[in-house]
């Protein structure tokens, strides 16, 4: 065996048991926390991935477009209220029409 495919199996496997090391840690901190399991983690572990992927391609993620689509706030949320009262605040008459 070549000692630069020693070299490179050695980073993947520092990179891979570094990623489940951080996986393992979340799952744990979440579970110690709130007492309950996150399912979708490994969703999360697979979006991450891929937006990395297609980053070092130099292309524009797909998950670009689904944060664009979820934009936080919405739109209506910061508009004034017809009372003046911003985000609904103080503004009881808006609370009892919604």
């Amino acid at each position: 065996m070549d000692f630069s495919i020693l070299a490179f199996l050695a980073q993947d496997g520092l990179t891979t048991g570094a990623i489940y090391a951080l996986v393992a840690l979340a799952l744990v901190l979440v579970f110690s926390v709130t007492r309950t399991i996150l399912v979708c983690q490994g969703d999360f572990v697979t979006y991450s991935a891929l937006t990395l992927a297609t980053l070092q391609l130099g292309l524009m993620p797909g998950t670009v477009g689904c944060c664009w689509a979820a934009r936080w706030p919405p739109a209506h949320w910061t508009a004034p209220t017809p009372h003046g009262a911003v985000n609904g605040a103080g503004c009881r008459a808006c609370w009892r029409a919604t």
